[in-house]
């Protein structure tokens, strides 16, 4: 059968670097109608520093589901850093979002350009259910990268990772059961990586990696390559080494 989908979307300048906007879709098709609802805002709070903050609301087959994110971003010569937040109930259904229903996120990643060629960047990142269904995961790296030339370029750091409860929080909608008991499966690992960008295709690039466990003799290696076809990267693994 045929049906509509329509929907508009709007933005308004009310001050000097401020901005609101909303959104409006429906979904007519009789198996699953659907409505999404949104508001946004971003205003500059200083230079090269913004704020973003975002509500929307789903309607599918008369389930309403919330869901907001907010986020402060800076990039300046030297420094790039951004915190946010994200958080949606479990009703919440937006299909072309990649923020699924009964979530909550938190989480920062800065980078500082020491000199012309090293660059410190840190990350971390909580991911969570916020139902019934328990199940939270942590993660955070820290590197250190080193440009020797167009063609070699190394990184050195550290990457911990925890996964607690008894369903995984990711990739999200549909909870994974672990197992049957508690679960606390955990990382805490030194990391090397080495890429090498060939030269008469600036495009390709081949990397070798390597990551060791500090508390036991656990281990990983992997080299493979990555292509990148306009602005979409395909990496590719040759070998992992367990």
């Amino acid at each position: 059968d045929r049906y509509w989908v329509y929907g508009g979307n709007g933005t308004l300048r009310v001050a000097d670097g401020v901005e609101v906007g909303a959104t409006l879709a429906r979904d007519e098709n009789p198996l699953a109608k659907s409505t999404l609802a949104g508001m946004n805002a971003t205003a500059q709070l200083a230079k090269g520093t913004y704020a973003f903050g975002e509500f929307a609301q789903t309607d599918r087959d008369g389930s309403k589901g919330d869901a907001f994110r907010v986020e402060v971003r800076h990039q300046s010569d030297k420094v790039e850093g951004r915190v946010f937040a994200a958080r949606s109930d479990s009703a919440f259904n937006n299909t072309s979002s990649t923020f699924y229903g009964g979530r909550t996120e938190f989480g920062g990643r800065f980078s500082t350009a020491i000199d012309t060629k090293t660059r410190l960047s840190a990350e971390a990142l909580r991911t969570e259910n916020n139902t019934s269904v328990d199940g939270r995961r942590d993660g955070a790296t820290l590197t250190l990268e080193r440009t020797f030339n167009r063609a070699w370029r190394a990184e050195f750091g550290y990457r911990y990772a925890k996964e607690s409860g008894n369903y995984t929080p990711y990739p999200g909608a549909i909870p994974t059961r672990l197992n049957r008991g508690i679960i606390d499966n955990d990382v805490s690992a030194l990391r090397g990586r080495i890429n090498y960008t060939l030269p008469e295709n600036t495009r390709s690039s081949l990397f070798a990696e390597y990551e060791q466990d500090l508390r036991d003799d656990s281990h990983r290696g992997a080299l493979g390559g990555e292509y990148l076809i306009a602005n979409w990267e395909i990496p590719f693994r040759l070998r992992t080494i367990p």
